[in-house]
């Protein structure tokens, strides 16, 4: 048979592990009020638009990029991460872009010169490397949907 030994915690024991809760609270709620003071950026590029979602931002840089992505297959098939590819490639089309200042989205149209086109889209906040967000929007009309094989 297993004996138990119960060892009792005094009161300040007690006290200090109830400190210790408030510490993390209050360690939490810093973090989560110096993480809302801190510029964030993110984008989603789709149907030919452009979606901001940003905070604590006046400002943006787009850039836009035409890409012949036959040509990119071809020198480099199996390239895993082709963004850093073009920091030192000049951008075909750049705008700076003034952010309202009510709200956290904004959205803009990609320029119609680049209707039809393969279009590698780079927006920069705050000239932080680190709000550098990229994503490609495919020409219009070249959708691929998956059709069900014939039943013979």
């Amino acid at each position: 048979m297993t004996s138990l030994a119960i060892t009792k915690i005094d009161a300040s024991s007690d006290d200090e592990v109830a400190e210790s809760g408030r510490d993390e609270d209050q360690r939490e709620s810093l973090q989560d009020k110096l993480a809302s003071t801190e510029p964030a950026l993110e984008m989603k590029v789709e149907d030919r638009e452009v979606r901001l979602t940003f905070q604590n931002l006046d400002q943006v840089t787009v850039n836009y990029y035409e890409m012949d992505l036959e040509f990119l297959f071809s020198t480099n098939p199996f390239v895993e991460s082709g963004g850093d590819r073009f920091s030192v490639i000049k951008p075909n089309y750049t705008a700076v872009v003034r952010l309202p200042t009510k709200g956290d989205t904004h959205c803009l149209s990609l320029p119609t010169d680049f209707a039809g086109k393969n279009v590698l889209v780079e927006v920069l906040g705050a000239g932080r490397p680190g709000l550098l967000r990229q994503q490609l929007q495919g020409s219009v009309g070249r959708t691929i949907r998956p059709t069900p094989s014939p039943t013979r």
